[in-house]
């Protein structure tokens, strides 16, 4: 479908529960004082100290053994509610859900409570994809279908994406978006066990970055066709396009060749010359070959004209992985809705590889179009488009 023939798509409300605070507000507060300091947590498979997480910042929340629920619960409530759909219009309201562990977290949770009574159980617990998509269509009775996405850490930001086509070609009114990560061991192992974890802190791009620092959150956005209510009395931001790819080279290494693909692809959907293009949001995970190829890239991608600004959130969020398509998204609105970008605080030196260097500074910002990034595991890559000018 033709940009000029698609019908606008608006973020119109938003609601997030991340290791930052509770709501936009507390998020965007947290990001201009620099972020908080991430927790350690232990690893069951080695005697080392552990490595540090980017778990919830609420204080009611550490350390309980909260449902997933309780937190996706929360976050759509706050996005219905800053939305301000009437009931009609939920009716109209799909679901897009996008998360890598889905509901480990919640089945760890039970298993180990189980194990306290009897420590000869099996599990026996019903899991699958779509029980988060289906339980949120169920308990905020949203009338459209449900989906789930499960494509490593660009889960959400396909999700967001094809909502937001299907709201364009007119399948649908509105959609929830859905990005789901809570720490669940099975994760912090895994990512453990191929030593991409740091000891010590998410550095995009940096000459010392030495890993990723992992993050849990839950985000809901709620996309429309129609802007609603604008609270603060600024121009709501509307999708104005994006890609997504898959490179099968390698099922962990991203590709620089592959990422330029799917940015020029994103760009064209959204009928925008890169130029046009006012910030960068990088994936920006900290580890070697992600920022690398990702660097390569933007380079590549920009060879005969200015780079943009660009920053990486993972130092604020933690790497929320298929989460971090909604949740990025969220706190970048968020801090711009503030009036600036947040800069990268972990940035000191250039990588020599690499030759860029993201925001080391806030930037003041109002309007603009934004460029997001994500890239995952697979070599399954997104770029979306965002513009909040006329």
């Amino acid at each position: 479908m033709a940009a000029g023939s698609r019908r606008r798509v608006y973020v119109r409300g938003s609601g997030i529960r991340c290791a930052l605070g509770d709501g936009r507000e507390q998020v965007s507060a947290a990001c201009r004082d620099g972020g908080r300091a991430p927790s350690l947590r232990d690893s069951v498979h080695t005697a080392s100290a552990g490595a540090p997480y980017c778990g919830f910042a609420s204080t009611e929340i550490q350390g309980a053994e909260s449902s997933l629920y309780d937190h996706l619960q929360f976050s759509v409530t706050q996005a219905l509610a800053d939305a301000q759909l009437s009931a009609a219009e939920r009716s109209a309201t799909a679901v897009f859900c996008g998360s890598t562990a889905c509901d480990i977290s919640d089945f760890e949770r039970r298993y180990r409570a189980d194990l306290l009574v009897d420590g000869t159980c099996l599990p026996q617990y019903s899991v699958g994809f779509g029980v988060l998509a289906g339980h949120v269509k169920d308990h905020f009775v949203l009338g459209g279908e449900e989906f789930s996405f499960n494509t490593a850490c660009t889960s959400s930001a396909n999700a967001l994406l094809v909502a937001a086509r299907m709201i364009a070609a007119g399948v649908y009114e509105h959609a929830v978006v859905l990005g789901v990560e809570i720490f669940n061991r099975l994760s912090f192992e895994g990512f453990h066990a191929m030593m991409l974890l740091s000891p010590d802190a998410c550095r995009p791009f940096d000459a010392a970055r030495n890993g990723t620092v992992l993050g849990e959150a839950v985000g809901a956005v709620v996309l429309s066709c129609r802007p609603g209510p604008a609270a603060d009395g600024g121009q709501p931001f509307r999708v104005l396009g994006g890609a997504n790819t898959c490179d099968t080279g390698s099922i962990t290494s991203a590709n620089a060749t592959a990422i330029r693909r799917v940015l020029e692809q994103a760009l064209a959907d959204a009928g925008l010359d890169r130029r046009a293009v006012t910030l960068i949001k990088a994936h920006g995970t900290g580890t070697d070959n992600n920022d690398q190829a990702e660097g390569a890239a933007m380079r590549a991608l920009y060879a005969d004209a200015p780079l943009p600004p660009f920053t990486s959130l993972k130092p604020y969020l933690g790497h929320t992985l298929g989460a971090c398509g909604v949740v990025e998204l969220i706190t970048l609105l968020a801090c711009i809705r503030s009036g600036f970008v947040p800069g990268v605080p972990t940035f000191a030196s250039m990588d020599a590889d690499i030759m860029l260097a993201p925001l080391r500074e806030h930037l003041a910002f109002g309007d603009g179009i934004l460029m997001l990034n994500y890239f995952g595991f697979g070599g399954n890559n997104s770029s979306i488009l965002l513009g909040n000018g006329n």
